[in-house]
């Protein structure tokens, strides 16, 4: 007699989350943390999940977890699960307006913490069961779909299959800070920049608008070259410098003052997400909530 073969085991709900809180937090340990277990548990319970699909759904690298096309595409059709499942419990259980789970918003450091999180703490009080995570790696690298739920990049992306709105152009003007206007003083034209005392952001080195101001950087060799908005504070606050920032920058950090040097440049910023994730309502939420206030924040868009 032929030999039955077996069907896969079913799987539940409570596996699937092991699965959404691995691929949001990109690590065992803060899965662990999330789901309040220990991360050796979770990397069982991912094991067991990969097996029964016959499917291997992450990478694992230095501790970290990155998904695979395979994790991706399951990723997809969970949350898309899990929006469902939502919306049932909400209509079922009264709670019919109340938005709830993590987005990872992918966002530079800047942005994030001179604007977009003070800005949304009203939104994030409104709505106490939704949860942020904001992520700061290389644009460049980033893969919306993979990496992140809804991102702000500074340039629009090309790819057919991600939703871009664009929120508005930041104008962005030179500026010293305090150090170097008791050495020298406010520069009247960039011939009379001393030393070449710049700090360069590192995106701009890949934004071919701001050529100008990196055709100078070059040129001059740059005292800092920084990544991350708490280094830029730090470094504008105790050093001499020429920095290119957003035109209302010296309303947030203290000690810069304007050069009277207009060099016309200025960064575009877009709201992208998956087009596949268009349907799931805390995304769609959040990214009206972030378009809505840009467009409200005519200092720092224009």
């Amino acid at each position: 007699m032929p030999r039955r073969r077996h069907s896969p085991s079913p799987m539940s709900w409570d596996d699937l989350r092991y699965f959404l809180a691995a691929a949001r937090a990109g690590s065992l340990v803060v899965a662990g943390s999330a789901l309040g277990v220990d991360h050796t548990t979770v990397g069982r319970r991912l094991k067991s999940l990969e097996g029964r699909l016959g499917a291997k759904l992450f990478d694992r690298n230095s501790n970290r977890l990155r998904l695979t096309p395979e994790g991706h595409s399951a990723l997809i059709d969970v949350e898309k699960m899990e929006a469902i499942t939502n919306g049932l419990w909400r209509r079922l259980g009264g709670s019919d307006d109340r938005l709830a789970g993590e987005i990872r918003l992918w966002v530079g450091s800047g942005l994030a913490l001179y604007w977009l999180i003070p800005a949304l703490r009203p939104f994030l009080d409104e709505h106490p069961d939704l949860s942020l995570t904001c992520l700061t790696p290389d644009a460049a690298s980033i893969d919306i779909a993979r990496d992140a739920d809804v991102a702000i990049l500074d340039k629009r992306p090309t790819d057919t299959q991600l939703v871009a709105r664009k929120l508005g152009t930041v104008t962005l003007a030179l500026f010293v800070t305090a150090r170097y206007v008791e050495k020298w003083g406010v520069p009247a034209e960039l011939g009379a920049l001393e030393g070449g005392r710049l700090l360069q952001l590192e995106h701009y080195e890949r934004l071919p608008g701001l050529d100008p101001w990196n055709a100078l950087v070059r040129n001059g060799s740059p005292v800092f070259r920084l990544s991350n908005a708490a280094a830029v504070q730090v470094a504008v606050e105790n050093n001499p410098l020429v920095v290119l920032l957003p035109k209302a920058a010296d309303q947030v950090l203290a000690g810069l003052t304007p050069v009277p040097v207009d060099l016309g440049l200025s960064m575009e910023h877009w709201l992208v997400f998956h087009e596949d994730r268009r349907q799931i309502t805390r995304l769609r939420v959040l990214a009206e909530e972030i378009y809505r206030l840009a467009r409200e924040d005519s200092q720092l868009f224009e």
